[in-house]
């Protein structure tokens, strides 16, 4: 829901909307609903709305409080405003309007900064508190509504997109090469706080921050996910069960239509199903939409047919055409900012751009599931690891039988391997080791001919941190390195770029403070990934999803469209003029791993991609288009 931009002058420097509004214009496609702009001396708040909650005037941003000097803009959904609002109530508040932003702003005059914990929801919002000239921001649990910032020589700007900040004439675009070196040499992107974009940074996840008046600026986590917390929870499964049922519950709370994506996977059959009955409950008989991707080489079909016919669904199926699609890759990159991981995001887009095209302005996703339920394959490697670190070794022996008759391999070998990485993870805790194992990864991605030496010298390996390598501890590295919130960010601009919202159940605290509660083997057993969720949805769910032990995730062609539809735009892009003068690649390299993707010997398709998102991103930017006219 919607976008703001916030000025914020320093040394004696006013904000005004003639600066503002350029900026905000950028962000129209975040809120085309309704624009709000508030100035004071040194501060200028800017908002795009789009409305989910309260379609009324009444909840117009930038939102004054009625009972003090305190205004602000707020980017996202608390989800339990209700239940905060018949508290606020009780302890004398009145509201005004009937949506979450009025909420939001009496908690913060009631519990000031300690609101945060309060909150149920995904959120970004900046209060200007004229008592004290301060401002006051945040962000949610888990970074799933964003929040930048860059800081100028007198004055900071705060942006939900970073177009917005590099509108501003103040702004001198500069690539972050240490940045791009990380996403083409390494995969790795949105793990820091440093963006492609130099001296623009993101305001992390679960964390706070104040400007004060005299400038200065002071940041805190207020919000950690700790993977040490043990609990005794008598029924994992069925508590599991109440809380995804209210966390879709409250997440249909919306004046507007609703819909959700479906694959044939246990997260969204779960999502839909859920969605079913609650709307079953309230006597809402309308169909609900549920859009669709299916690939060719991955056949979902059964799975999905089987949750239509449980739910009653009318299906929605995106048709595939890979010369749109590479043009959709290009325009999504727009939105999106910075490069994305894969391909796979580009779908994600056209199926949000069918849902707006629909009317649709709310959509429900399972985003996140697979990094706090243990959804992917290697995590059984992880759970192994558990069982031989807690002693548990006959166990071990018993699990790793178990996956094999259903996926196949040899029990014998795959035991093995498990001691061989128990080894290599003891030598890991060893700093000398570690920091020898950067100086190799750095000659071992030094030696990749596609760049010249220059760009190589961006190369920047620190010594890895050590990681335990038992379940909980690779979850919560999942959830808050990689790859979790590259994938929140795409969620957010791609659903944003057609004006609609996305929300992700799985994503509730409450579930996953639950999941990082209980025992690893309340995850995975056997040859099951997610089975407390199996166990929670055992009929709730088509019992073909429920019980299904193949995982497809959300796959697309890329390998063999970049061999066929895409290969010659590719090397056009890969063989441009712009490319081959940079001084970073080595073009006719490049070129020839193309024509060996082609001809089948070597699959480089997802780095090949990666390349030319980089030199579409270095074009746009060079040649000013997200600048203002």
């Amino acid at each position: 829901m919607c976008g703001f931009v916030g000025i914020v002058g320093q040394a004696g420097r006013n904000a005004s909307q003639r600066e503002l509004q350029p900026l905000l214009d950028k962000i129209k496609h975040r809120g085309p609903d309704d624009e709000g702009i508030y100035t004071h001396q040194n501060i200028a708040f800017g908002f795009r709305r789009l409305s989910i909650l309260d379609l009324s005037q009444d909840a117009h941003q930038p939102m004054d409080a009625t009972s003090a000097p305190v205004t602000i803009v707020f980017n996202g959904e608390i989800f339990n405003y209700i239940e905060l609002r018949d508290e606020l109530r009780k302890c004398g508040y009145e509201f005004r309007s009937n949506g979450d932003t009025e909420v939001l702003l009496n908690a913060y005059l009631y519990w000031g900064k300690d609101l945060l914990s309060h909150l149920n929801g995904m959120f970004a919002f900046l209060i200007h508190d004229r008592r004290d000239n301060s401002i006051f921001g945040a962000r949610d649990r888990f970074g799933i509504k964003p929040l930048f910032m860059w800081q100028g020589h007198d004055h900071m700007l705060f942006a939900s997109e970073i177009k917005s900040i590099v509108t501003s004439q103040n702004y001198q675009f500069k690539s972050d090469l240490t940045v791009a070196a990380r996403f083409l040499f390494e995969e790795k992107l949105d793990q820091q706080n440093e963006t492609f974009f130099e001296g623009i940074r993101m305001i992390p996840a679960g964390s706070a921050f104040t400007v004060m008046a005299d400038g200065k600026f002071d940041q805190w986590k207020w919000w950690n996910l700790d993977t040490t917390i043990k609990a005794d929870i008598n029924d994992p499964a069925g508590q599991f069960a109440e809380l995804f049922e209210d966390s879709v519950k409250i997440r249909m709370r919306a004046d507007v239509p609703l819909a959700v994506f479906l694959s044939g996977g246990l997260d969204s059959t779960s999502i839909i199903c859920a969605v079913a009955r609650e709307k079953q409950r309230l006597g809402n008989h309308e169909a609900l939409n549920a859009y669709c991707y299916m690939s060719k080489d991955h056949d979902e079909s059964i799975y999905i047919s089987d949750t239509i016919e449980w739910t009653k669904a009318n299906l929605l199926k995106m048709k595939e055409n890979p010369e749109q699609l590479w043009r959709d890759a290009r325009q999504m990159l727009y939105y999106q900012d910075e490069p994305v991981h894969s391909f796979t995001p580009v779908i994600g887009y056209v199926l949000a751009r069918m849902a707006a095209r629909d009317g649709i302005k709310v959509v429900l996703n399972g985003q996140g599931a697979d990094e706090t339920l243990a959804g992917y394959g290697d995590y059984f490697p992880k759970l192994w690891h558990t069982l031989l670190m807690s002693g548990k070794i006959t166990e071990l022996w018993t699990q790793i039988g178990k996956y094999t008759k259903v996926h196949g391999g040899n029990q014998r070998a795959l035991f093995l391997a498990v001691l061989r990485v128990a080894v290599q993870a003891s030598f890991k805790n060893v700093s000398a080791y570690r920091h020898l194992s950067a100086k190799r990864r750095v000659t071992n991605l030094r030696s990749n001919e596609w760049f010249t030496d220059e760009f190589k010298k961006h190369i920047h390996l620190e010594p890895s941190p050590y990681i335990n390598q038992d379940l909980n501890a690779s979850l919560y590295d999942s959830v808050v390195t990689r790859p979790l919130p590259i994938y929140l960010r795409v969620e957010d601009r791609n659903s944003m770029a057609h004006s609609i919202e996305f929300r992700l159940p799985f994503m509730d605290y409450r579930l996953i403070s639950l999941l990082f509660s209980i025992d690893p083997t309340e995850k995975m057993q056997g040859p099951l990934n997610k089975t407390i969720q199996r166990k929670g949805m055992q009929g709730l769910i088509p019992e073909s999803v429920q019980t299904r032990v193949d995982k497809m995730g959300f796959p697309t062609s890329l390998s063999t469209w970049m061999r066929n539809e895409f290969y010659e735009p590719a090397k056009a892009v890969l063989g441009s003029a712009s490319f081959g003068d940079r001084g970073l690649f080595n073009p006719d390299r490049v070129l020839a791993s193309l024509e060996e993707h082609r001809a089948g010997k070597a699959d480089k398709a997802r780095e090949l991609f990666a390349l030319i998102q980089y030199e579409w991103w270095l074009q746009d930017h060079e040649q000013g288009e997200h600048r203002a006219i």
